[in-house]
């Protein structure tokens, strides 16, 4: 489907929560989007689009696995920034709930062959994954991509200052893994939904904490996430957002 925004209807005014939610198959399985835009008219011909998967492993006999961190954390904030952030954005702000994550990134690819007209006028992906940690945790970490594209290089230098004020110690890249005795280089770019924005050319900041001892296991659940980052982290991802809707474009 190469339909714009105003084409898909996200722009009507609706009385739920989401103005569209997308079915779609991708090879023989089902993945479920939902999409919503924060305004109600057209704020620019360019998007930035806020993405959470809100997908996990499920459950496996009698072992639940509830993915309080990966990624009820990222689905929360993203709600929450939805509230703060309406009415206050330059660019227009589309809010991808994406499924089918833990699956080979079902749901994100589906997003960007369904919506090719979508995609190309998206200036930036911002991709919130597992932004709680655990217990010890005490950084959020982010990766990007291609943000000298949209922003100035003072600009872009005033951005790498600005984390420094921030509400949580932040650091660009994540942390190697150690497993099996060796060290095991995580293809950070392409490891959530950021990564198809990636193979699609669009720049992308991704905000999360890494992997942890809890991470695909069923003890990630609400008693072992750091609640006091999550708040912090929650927080800086919001002015993190109000900054680059302020100052990216195409150069």
């Amino acid at each position: 489907m190469n339909l714009s925004i105003m084409e898909l209807g996200l722009y009507r005014k609706w009385e739920g929560i989401f103005s569209l939610l997308i079915i779609t198959l991708v090879g023989k399985k089902t993945v479920r989007m939902l999409l919503r835009t924060l305004a109600d008219e057209i704020l620019s011909p360019r998007y930035i689009v806020l993405s959470a998967h809100y997908d996990h492993i499920g459950a496996s006999g009698d072992k639940v696995y509830n993915g309080a961190d990966d990624n009820a954390s990222g689905v929360a904030a993203l709600l929450e920034l939805a509230k703060v952030l309406k009415g206050k954005t330059k660019h227009d702000i589309i809010l991808l709930f994406s499924d089918g994550e833990e699956d080979n990134l079902r749901g994100a690819k589906a997003f960007v062959d369904e919506f090719p007209g979508i995609v190309r006028d998206t200036l930036l992906n911002v991709n919130l994954d597992m932004i709680a940690g655990v217990k010890n945790t005490s950084k959020l970490s982010y990766i990007s991509h291609n943000l000298d594209q949209l922003l100035s290089e003072q600009k872009e230098e005033e951005f790498l200052r600005f984390q420094y004020s921030s509400w949580v110690p932040v650091q660009k890249g994540f942390k190697r893994e150690r497993a099996a005795g060796m060290w095991n280089k995580r293809r950070w770019k392409l490891a959530s939904d950021h990564g198809v924005f990636y193979r699609a050319g669009i720049p992308f900041i991704y905000f999360g904490v890494g992997t942890h001892q809890h991470y695909h296991q069923t003890s990630d659940n609400y008693d072992n996430i750091n609640k006091e980052l999550f708040w912090r982290a929650s927080n800086s991802i919001y002015l993190h957002l109000r900054y680059l809707d302020q100052h990216i474009g195409v150069k």
